[in-house]
C-alpha cells in the first residue's frame, strides 16, 4: 500500500468534502434568507388581513346601523301610511254621513226654508257634531225652526 497515493486521495476526498460543505452552508443560508423573507411577507400579509377585517367591521357595522335607521324609517313611514289609511277611511265614512244629513235636512225642509237657511243649518249642525241622520230624526220641525230663526238673529 502507497502511504503517499493514500495521503493524496485523503488530501483530495478531504478537499471535495469541503467544497461540499461549503456548498452546503451556502444554500442552508439562502435557505435561510429565504425562509426569513416568507416569514417577513406572512406577517405583512396578516398585518394587512387584520385591517381589511377592521374596515370590514366598520363597514358591517355603519350597514347594521344604516339598515337599523332604514327599518325605523320604514317603520314610521307605515305606521304614518296606516294612519293615513285610517283617516281616510275616517273621512270618507265622515263625509257620507255628512252628505246623508245635508239630504235629509234639505229633503224635510226645502219647502220651508231658503238654501241658505238649510246651508246655515247644515253647517251648524256639523259644527256641533251631529253627522248622523239617527240624531235628526229625533227633531221636530219645531226644534229645526226655532233653529232656523236663532240662526237668522245671530247673523
Amino acid at each position: 500500500v502507497d502511504i503517499e497515493a493514500l495521503k493524496r486521495e485523503l488530501k483530495e476526498v478531504k478537499k471535495t468534502q469541503r467544497t461540499r460543505n461549503e456548498a452546503t452552508v451556502t444554500e442552508l443560508s439562502r435557505c435561510k434568507n429565504l425562509c426569513d423573507g416568507l416569514a417577513q411577507q406572512l406577517e405583512q400579509q396578516q398585518h394587512a388581513q387584520e385591517h381589511k377585517m377592521a374596515a370590514m367591521q366598520t363597514a358591517l357595522n355603519k350597514l347594521t346601523e344604516q339598515q337599523s335607521v332604514f327599518e325605523q324609517s320604514n317603520s314610521s313611514m307605515v305606521r304614518v301610511a296606516s294612519m293615513d289609511d285610517a283617516k281616510e277611511n275616517d273621512s270618507s265614512e265622515e263625509t257620507e254621513k255628512k252628505k246623508r244629513v245635508k239630504q235629509w235636512l234639505f229633503d224635510k225642509l226645502h219647502d220651508v226654508f231658503t238654501k241658505n237657511d238649510l246651508d246655515a243649518v247644515y253647517n251648524k249642525l256639523i259644527s256641533d257634531g251631529v253627522n248622523d241622520v239617527s240624531l235628526l230624526s229625533d227633531m221636530t220641525d219645531e226644534t229645526l225652526a226655532t233653529m232656523v230663526k236663532l240662526l237668522r238673529a245671530t247673523r
